[in-house]
């Protein structure tokens, strides 16, 4: 597991600790998959050029738009949808 301090604690919408996170475990960032609960969490995944999952745990899917696929649960993600 990384943290924030893996990124000299730069917090998101920065995409540092997604972009670390990629290249430790050597995965091209075009090739993953975020799934996150913020719009600020969002938006560091874009600038990851990640593909990103938003679920609906802390804020109401209207405020997380920008995600590639928004759902209610851990249930609903089909990766085939994005």
């Amino acid at each position: 597991m990384f943290s924030i301090s893996d990124v000299n604690y730069i917090s998101k919408p920065k995409p540092d600790i997604f972009l670390y996170s990629a290249k430790k475990m050597k995965v091209n960032p075009l090739n993953c998959v975020v799934i996150e609960d913020s719009p600020h969490g969002i938006e560091a995944a874009r600038q990851a050029c990640m593909k990103c999952i938003a679920l609906t745990t802390t804020y109401e899917a209207e405020k997380l738009t920008a995600a590639n696929l928004v759902v209610n649960s851990y249930q609903e993600i089909n990766l085939d949808s994005i």
